[in-house]
């Protein structure tokens, strides 16, 4: 590792652990008992240094995001969005909490194997609308975002995800970006799509290690993905009517 790299991913550790610190004291360091946070950032105590934690609070601070850290699932009605970052896995009771969380109006953003069961077979509730299949079948790969997630940056545009993802097979989720492998040698076969983002029930889901891939080097197309799923999420919640949902197909 090279010593710019090295700096940066150490201030970066720190910087994360230090907010997270703050903000569990109150929003911003504030001793209120109502946050003004948008959005809540889920983790396990012991996960507070990991790298998908540290990226998803770099990329909420660089777009200027309110949001708080939280080591339990109470008084969640406080925020918009609940984000769990890439490693959260959720016990029966903490998949309950969300469950209620969601019923209540609430909105999801999960990203690689959060949300699973502590062992990584299912998701821990059916409001993500998808069953586990593995691994991705390969990596690197290629998601290409459908409208409801597409931007100027990266409208019809294939944007590499160079760390290996989940795949997973759609129940009642839409699409809103596929996954592609490599593009295959001449002759071979082409290859087939597999889900990349998906929504179901104010639950938006990332087959990607996103937030780790996004602390590793900041990617542009990464941070931007995110954030148009976040914009998503927060409209459907403040009154503007939700997609409807089909299975299996790009939303338009």
């Amino acid at each position: 590792m090279q010593r710019r790299d090295f700096f940066r991913h150490s201030t970066l550790r720190v910087a994360g652990l230090l907010t997270a610190q703050v903000v569990l004291a109150g929003s911003y360091g504030r001793a209120s008992a109502q946050p003004t946070a948008e959005i809540a950032i889920f983790c396990q105590e012991e996960q507070a240094d990991h790298p998908a934690i540290a990226g998803a609070l770099r990329l909420l601070r660089e777009s200027g995001r309110s949001f708080d850290v939280v080591h339990q699932l109470t008084a969640l009605e406080r925020y918009t969005v609940l984000l769990l970052p890439d490693v959260v896995r959720l016990s029966s009771i903490q998949a309950a909490q969300i469950d209620t969380y969601l019923s209540r109006g609430g909105r999801l953003l999960a990203s690689w194997q959060s949300g699973l069961t502590p062992d990584g077979s299912a998701f821990a509730s059916h409001r993500f609308g998808l069953r586990v299949v593995g691994e991705a079948r390969c990596s690197p790969d290629f998601v290409v975002p459908g409208p409801r997630l597409a931007s100027h940056t990266s409208s019809h545009a294939e944007l590499l995800m160079y760390l290996r993802g989940m795949e997973v097979e759609v129940r009642e989720a839409s699409l809103l970006a596929v996954a592609y492998p490599p593009a295959p040698l001449a002759g071979a076969p082409q290859p087939t799509s597999y889900p990349a983002v998906t929504l179901c029930n104010g639950v938006a889901y990332f087959a990607h290690p996103i937030f780790t891939q996004y602390a590793h080097t900041a990617p542009r197309w990464c941070g931007q993905l995110v954030l148009n799923a976040l914009d998503h999420l927060t409209k459907t919640h403040t009154g503007i009517p939700a997609p409807t949902l089909t299975g299996g197909r790009i939303v338009v």
